[in-house]
C-alpha cells in the first residue's frame, strides 16, 4: 500500500508537469517514454485514490470499457502474482477454498482481468474475505451491467480524443525523442484514424517504431491502416474484440453482425435499426411484446457490452442514435465473411436512379426505402404496391417532391408497420361493408407525415395500434378546411395506443378566432409526447393538456394563447420531463407549487412578450436546465435570479443558459453585473 501511495503521488506530479508542457500545436510530445497512460492518467489517479483511501472495509472497484481500452498494463506494475496450482483432483470449490485461506487475515490487492458474467462473480465473491484492514479488489470488464450489479466504485474508460491519440502514438514510436517535423502532419492523421482506441494506437505505433520513419512509408500506413489493424501484427486487435463476440448469446450474434452493414462512421438511427432487425427476422418473440421493443432490448444489451456506443438522446432520455467503432465494424464484416452471414434479400434500398417497378416484383420484400434526386411535384405510388404482401416498412427519404400519393390498395397491406415520409397523402379507407378484402392494419405503429387526411372514425378503426403519428394540414392543397372540422379532430382520442402525436396546422390558423380548436382537439390519455405547431390555445386547452397522466415531452411552437396568460395549477403535468415553448405570445405565466413536479429541462425561445419565468420553477428538484433564447430582457433576468436563489440554498445543480442577440444585450450584461447575477453562464451573441 505504501508503494501505491508513492505511485499516486508520482502520477499527480506527472499531471502537474504535463499542464505546463507545450500546446497541442507544438511539435514536441509532452509525454515521457516512461508511461503509456496517455489520456488515462485521470482514470489512474481516480483508481489509486480509492486504492489508497482510508476506508478500512474491503473495497470493490470496477474498470469498465470496450475491449482494447487500456489501463491493465499499469495495474500489473502495482501487483505481484500468486499462483494457485491446481491438480486433477481440485474442483471449483477446492480452488476457491485455497484462495480464501491464502487471503484471510492478510491485507491484499487482487486484480481480476476481464470478468464476463454476473454468475461468475456470484460464485467467486465469497472467496475474497473482508478482513477490515483496507483490502481492495479490482476487476476489469466489458459489461456495464456487471459493474452496476456489483455496486463498486466504477472507473469508466472512454475512448481517447485525437490529441490524446497523437500523444500516445508519439510515446509508442519515439519514446523520449521528438517527432520529426515532416512526419507530424501525417502522424496526426494516422492517430485520428485509430478512432480513440488505445489498442489500435499501440499496434500502429509498434509497427511505425520498427519501420522506416519516412513520409512515404507513413503515407502508405495511413492509406492501408484498416488492413494493418485486421491482419499480421494488427490481427491481435480483432482477436481482443473477437472474445466479446464469442461471449454473445446466440440470439444477439446476428444483430451484432448486422451492424457491419451500415456505412463507416455513420450515425445509426435507432428507429431505423429496430425496423431493419424486425424485417430481417432476427428477433425472438417474447409474449405479447411488439418486436420493436424486443429489438431495443437487444440493442441495449450490445451497448451494455460496450460493442455499440450511444450517439444522441431524445428529449425524454431514450436513445435516438448509436455508433459503432470502425474496428468493431471490421470485426463484424470479418466474421460475416467467414460464417457466410448475409441478409437474405428481404431488405432493399433503392439507389437514387432506381426504377420502382423492379422493386414491386420482390413479393417477399419487408423493408423498402426509396430516394430520388430528380424533382417531381408529385410522386404517385402504383396500386401494385399491394403486391408486396410481406412489406413492413415503407420509407421515402431523400425524395425531391412535394407530395407522395398512396393508392387505396395500401389499406390492404396487413403487414405494414411503419410509413415514414415528409408528406404523404393517404386516401380515405374504403367502407368496411365492401367485402373486397380491405382489412384493419393492426400492425401499423408509425405514420408520418400524413397530409390533409380526414381522421374519420372509420380511419381510426383501421389503425388501432398506431404509436407514432405526425399529421399536417396544408392550406396550399384542396380540402384542408374540411379536414379540420370538429368531427374529425375529436377522433384522435380514439387512438388508445398512441404515444407520440405531432400536429402541424396551417400558418394562417393563427388568424382564426381563438376558440377555433378549443373544443375540437382530443388526446388519448396514453400520450407521452405532444408537439403542436401553428395553433391557438385557451386556458382550458392548456389545462386539458396538463391533465394527461403520462405526458413526458411537450413542444409548443408558433402558439397563440388566449389573453396572453397561462396559469398552471397544482398537479398539472405530473410526469412532464421536457418542455419547449417557441414563438409564443405568452405574457404572464404563473405556476403553482407541485405543477411540473418532475420537470428536468425547460426551453423558452422567442418569447419576446414574456415578463418573467416563474420563480416557482426553481423549486422543482429535478430541474437541470433552463434555456432562454431570444426572449425579453426581464425574462432573461428572471432566469438568472432563479439561479442565484437556488445557489443561496446550496443547489448548484441547476444550469441556466441565456442566449441574447438583441441590441440591449450589452445593457443586460451590465445590469446582471450590477445585481450580482451569475453571468458566467450567459452566452452572448451580439446583434
Amino acid at each position: 500500500m505504501d508503494l501505491l501511495r508513492d505511485k499516486t503521488l508520482k502520477v499527480k506530479e506527472e499531471r502537474g508537469v504535463k499542464h505546463h508542457q507545450p500546446t497541442p500545436n507544438s511539435s514536441k510530445s509532452p509525454i515521457s517514454g516512461e508511461t503509456l497512460m496517455v489520456g488515462c492518467d485521470h482514470n489512474l489517479t481516480q483508481l489509486l485514490d480509492v486504492l489508497t483511501g482510508n476506508e478500512s472495509s474491503r473495497q470493490i472497484i470496477s474498470i469498465v470499457g470496450m475491449g482494447g481500452i487500456g489501463l491493465l498494463s499499469r495495474l500489473k506494475e502495482l501487483t505481484s502474482t500468486i499462483e494457485l496450482v491446481a491438480n486433477e483432483r481440485d474442483d471449483e470449490y477446492r480452488l476457491g477454498e485455497r484462495l480464501y485461506k491464502t487471503l484471510v487475515g492478510r491485507r491484499y490487492l487482487v486484480v481480476l482481468d476481464d470478468m464476463w458474467s454476473v454468475e461468475v462473480w456470484d460464485k467467486i465473491k465469497f472467496y475474497f474475505p473482508d478482513n477490515g484492514n483496507g483490502s481492495r479488489l479490482v476487476f476489469t470488464t466489458r459489461f456495464s451491467d456487471l459493474a452496476v450489479y456489483c455496486r463498486p466504485v466504477c472507473v469508466r474508460m472512454n475512448l481517447l480524443n485525437e490529441y490524446e491519440c497523437w500523444e500516445l502514438l508519439c510515446v509508442r514510436v519515439f519514446g523520449h525523442g521528438d517527432c520529426p517535423v515532416e512526419l507530424e502532419l501525417i502522424g496526426r492523421e494516422i492517430a485520428a484514424m485509430c478512432k480513440g482506441l488505445p489498442l489500435s494506437v499501440t499496434v500502429i505505433g509498434g509497427l511505425l517504431q520498427k519501420s522506416a520513419k519516412t513520409v512515404e512509408y507513413w503515407q502508405d500506413v495511413l492509406v492501408n491502416i484498416r488492413s494493418v489493424l485486421s491482419s499480421g501484427e494488427g490481427d491481435h486487435c480483432l482477436n481482443v474484440l473477437y472474445s466479446s463476440y464469442s461471449h454473445l448469446p446466440a440470439h444477439l450474434k446476428p444483430c451484432f453482425l448486422y451492424m457491419g452493414t451500415f456505412k463507416e462512421d455513420s450515425e445509426i438511427q435507432v428507429s431505423q435499426l429496430t425496423r431493419l432487425l424486425v424485417a430481417e427476422g432476427f428477433l425472438k418473440p417474447e409474449g405479447n411484446r411488439v418486436l420493436e421493443e424486443v429489438a431495443e432490448d437487444y440493442l441495449k444489451n450490445l451497448i451494455d457490452r460496450n460493442l455499440v456506443e450511444v450517439g444522441q438522446l431524445h428529449e425524454n432520455g431514450k436513445i435516438r442514435s448509436v455508433l459503432i467503432h470502425d474496428l468493431v465494424r471490421d470485426l463484424c464484416i470479418s466474421i460475416a465473411q467467414k460464417e457466410k452471414f448475409c441478409p437474405d434479400g428481404r431488405v432493399w434500398f433503392t439507389s437514387k436512379d432506381s426504377c420502382v417497378e423492379d422493386v414491386l416484383q420482390k413479393c417477399k420484400l419487408r423493408f423498402f426505402a426509396y430516394s430520388s434526386t430528380s424533382y417531381n411535384s408529385l410522386f404517385v405510388l402504383p396500386s401494385s404496391i399491394s403486391l408486396l404482401w410481406n412489406l413492413q416498412t415503407l420509407i421515402f427519404g431523400e425524395i425531391a417532391c412535394h407530395l407522395v400519393v398512396a393508392p387505396v390498395e395500401i389499406w390492404n397491406m396487413p403487414q405494414l408497420m411503419h410509413i415514414v415520409c415528409n408528406n404523404i397523402h393517404l386516401p380515405d379507407p374504403p367502407p368496411s361493408d365492401r367485402g373486397d378484402g380491405f382489412c384493419i392494419l393492426r400492425n401499423m405503429q408509425t405514420l408520418m407525415a400524413v397530409v390533409n387526411f380526414r381522421w374519420s372514425e372509420e380511419a381510426c378503426k383501421r389503425i388501432p395500434n398506431v404509436k407514432k403519428l405526425h399529421v399536417r394540414f396544408d392550406d396550399s392543397l384542396a380540402g384542408y378546411e374540411d379536414c379540420l372540422c370538429l368531427v374529425y379532430l375529436q377522433n384522435f382520442r380514439c387512438l388508445h395506443k398512441l404515444e407520440l402525436l405531432k400536429i402541424q396546422f396551417p400558418f394562417c390558423i393563427s388568424r382564426y378566432p381563438m376558440d377555433l380548436l378549443s373544443k375540437r382537439l382530443g388526446f388519448p390519455t396514453c400520450l407521452n409526447k405532444l408537439h403542436l405547431i401553428n395553433c391557438s390555445l385557451t386556458r382550458v386547452d392548456l389545462a386539458m393538456i396538463g391533465s394527461l397522466p403520462h405526458l413526458q415531452v411537450v413542444e409548443l411552437e408558433h402558439i397563440s394563447v388566449l389573453g396572453g396568460e397561462w396559469s398552471a395549477v397544482a398537479g398539472d403535468f405530473p410526469c412532464l420531463k421536457y418542455l419547449r415553448i417557441n414563438s409564443c405570445d405568452l405574457v404572464y405565466w404563473g405556476v403553482e407549487a407541485s405543477a411540473f413536479g418532475v420537470l428536468e429541462r425547460l426551453f423558452v425561445e422567442d418569447l419576446w412578450q414574456l415578463k418573467e419565468i416563474p420563480s416557482e420553477m426553481g423549486e422543482i428538484n429535478r430541474l437541470d436546465l433552463i434555456y432562454v433564447h431570444h426572449c425579453s430582457e426581464s425574462a432573461a433576468i428572471s432566469a438568472m435570479e432563479i439561479k442565484r436563489e437556488q445557489e443561496s440554498f446550496g443547489n448548484d445543480g441547476l444550469r441556466i443558459q441565456v442566449n441574447i442577440s438583441f441590441v440591449s444585450g450589452y445593457g443586460f450584461l451590465e445590469r446582471a453585473k450590477e445585481e450580482g447575477l451569475p453571468i458566467d453562464v450567459i452566452r452572448h451573441r451580439p446583434f
